[in-house]
């Protein structure tokens, strides 16, 4: 958004961060580095003494007062614009900016021993934060930053030095490794917060690389294991016998020898469809008589019911030439009265 000035310039025109009541640390950085593009900064944090009498005021030293008094106006203005209603009511009796700027401090944070309280309680938290195995590095360091700033917003002079330190002593496992080169090669009483996270982020991002190439690798193997097969599959189903022509103009598919595929021969079952490795009757004992697997001879029930048949028809055939043998005797001594013994063919 862009407004013209008096002389016709075009100048940027910069809206008033608003506090709402929430999130007072997001808003008091924005309106601080807003008062400071202003020029009115200065005049906010230190304010301006104002003289019991400015009667006995040279020329000079009045236009000087009168100067800073605008000034702080201003930034006045600026802070009043900048909060709810509900907040501005709290200042609407501050005279200014400086006193508005403190009370709206006062306001969110308490008085001197409600902040003595908050800080030590910040403090705790700050001394308890641990790294998450499943956090990254800007996550945790956001959260670490987070308590800092509002230990530093109620007065606590914490250094970059005990960040850096508190940073390296607790993170995880994973970076161990960076860790360890750090406190040997830096100085970490000059090492920035940015360096530091400069350091785990490139650590972070070698680690991702070596965890997921042989992921990728295998992945694509198996990719070109499956085109393989695929094409083999389409090979199969392209593959066309020979025919031969019958003597009344019929075909048929014929397949030459040799033209089968031997690739596939199983040694036990004789099968061409897979190998020995795979074969389901592999250690398994197979009969001498009926040659199926699972059983040997003398327990086979083919051979068995064989000899159970033979042995019936052999009955059969005994009975029938006894009772022949019989007849023919009966037979004989009616004719001749002579007694003839018939052995039995056997």
């Amino acid at each position: 958004m862009a407004s013209k000035t008096n002389d016709g310039a075009d100048s940027s025109v910069v809206l008033t961060p608003f506090f709402d009541g929430n999130d007072f640390e997001y808003w008091k950085i924005r309106m601080r580095t807003y008062l400071k593009a202003e020029g009115l900064w200065t005049i906010v944090a230190n304010g301006y003494e104002e003289p019991e009498d400015d009667g006995e005021l040279s020329v000079a030293e009045m236009k000087n007062l009168e100067a800073k008094r605008r000034q702080d106006a201003k930034a006045l203005s600026k802070i009043q614009m900048g909060v709810s209603r509900a907040f501005f009511a709290k200042i609407a009796t501050c005279e200014t900016a400086k006193q508005a700027w403190e009370s709206l401090e006062a306001e969110v944070y308490g008085d001197e021993k409600v902040r003595t309280i908050n800080l030590q309680t910040l403090r705790r938290v700050f001394q308890n934060l641990k790294m998450i195995e499943s956090e990254k590095i800007d996550e945790y360091c956001t959260r670490v930053m987070n308590i800092v700033n509002e230990m530093r917003n109620h007065g606590d002079e914490i250094s970059d030095q005990q960040v850096v330190e508190k940073i390296l002593i607790s993170a995880t496992e994973k970076y161990e490794y960076i860790v360890a080169i750090t406190e040997e090669t830096k100085d970490l009483s000059k090492l920035s917060i940015k360096e530091l996270v400069g350091s785990f982020r490139a650590h972070e991002k070698r680690r991702f690389f070596r965890e997921n190439q042989p992921k990728e690798t295998a992945f694509q193997s198996r990719t070109n294991e499956n085109s393989q097969n695929f094409s083999k599959n389409q090979q199969k189903k392209k593959y066309n016998p020979k025919k031969k022509q019958d003597h009344d103009g019929s075909t048929k598919k014929v397949e030459e020898k040799g033209e089968k595929s031997t690739s596939l021969f199983c040694k036990i079952c004789k099968n061409t469809n897979h190998n020995a490795e795979k074969c389901w009757h592999k250690g398994k004992p197979q009969c001498n008589f009926c040659k199926k697997f699972g059983h040997i001879e003398k327990d086979c029930r083919h051979k068995q019911r064989e000899q159970a048949n033979f042995c019936e028809g052999k009955e059969e055939e005994k009975e029938e030439n006894l009772f022949y043998a019989s007849q023919s005797d009966a037979s004989a001594k009616s004719n001749n009265g002579m007694l003839i013994v018939v052995a039995p063919i056997i």
